[in-house]
């Protein structure tokens, strides 16, 4: 990093200090909530977008070294970085600019018809990705040792991408559950649930496009997932979410709450845990 840029980093991190100093706040104790307030006090300062980009990249350095350096913050640091995964790409989103409705989400399930075992096996694979959240590439990995239908619950397991997690059935994929492990005679606890698709991504596809004539606003298989991410991100606590999500990093959970910045405060303000998942 150049002399001069280190220079101007430090310049915008003084102005952040100073402005936690006149809220009475102190930078060791600063989360993801404090640093938006900031940005919107900057844009009322007129500050351009592409300096309040820098301003995040000199805040995301700052907490990086109070974590790593400094005796008394270390003791009451954050959990994670509060700038880390806030970024201003002038306005562009990283998911769907307009996620699919809960409404829209359970009738793609509900409403799906089932007449054969490949209907049904489609039934089962749609209530996995609309109620679990459950990614494409990890449908294949669930065995029959990861159901336990009697408590209702699916072990995801570990993959080199995503991390394993317990998810709450819901009682109407139990019964299709039952039924479609029954029509497939699965008995051996290491038997995939669903069969390895020679063509998967021409199987998603033709899935998608069946699901669309329940919801023609689906573009495809994906945007379930990134739907119910959005979902969950306005509802539960971001760390909750990562873990239902699978996902490694909290940054990799917080880009679903990244459409604006006024729409990511609010949903910060409505943000609770979700007990029933223990």
């Amino acid at each position: 990093m150049q002399p001069s840029t280190v220079s101007y980093y430090q310049e915008l991190v003084t102005r952040f200090e100073q402005w936690m100093q006149s809220e009475n706040l102190q930078s060791c104790q600063a989360g993801t909530r404090d640093i938006l307030d900031f940005l919107g006090w900057l844009q009322n300062q007129k500050m351009s977008e592409s300096t309040q980009r820098l301003m995040l990249t000199a805040l995301r350095h700052y907490f990086n070294y109070l974590i790593a350096n400094d005796p008394s913050c270390r003791r009451q640091a954050p959990l994670f970085n509060p700038a880390s995964g806030l970024y201003l790409k002038n306005r562009k989103r990283t998911v769907p600019v307009t996620a699919l409705p809960l409404d829209m989400l359970h009738r793609l399930y509900e409403e799906y018809p089932v007449t054969d075992l490949k209907t049904l096996r489609d039934k089962v694979t749609t209530g996995l990705l609309v109620y679990q959240g459950i990614a494409a590439q990890e449908l294949t990995s669930i065995t029959i040792k990861n159901l336990n239908l009697k408590e209702g619950r699916l072990q995801v397991p570990d993959g080199h991408r995503i991390n394993g997690r317990v998810l709450k059935l819901e009682g109407s994929q139990i019964l299709y559950l039952q039924r479609y492990i029954k029509q497939r005679g699965l008995s051996n606890p290491n038997d995939p649930l669903l069969p390895k698709i020679k063509f998967a991504n021409n199987y998603y596809k033709q899935l998608a496009a069946r699901l669309r004539k329940i919801a023609p606003e689906l573009k495809n298989i994906p945007h379930i997932r990134q739907s119910v991410m959005q979902y969950w991100s306005g509802q539960y606590d971001i760390r909750l979410v990562q873990y239902m999500a699978g996902h490694k990093w909290v940054s990799s959970t917080q880009r679903y709450d990244m459409g604006s910045l006024e729409t990511l405060k609010a949903e910060i303000d409505q943000l609770h845990p979700l007990n029933q998942f223990g």
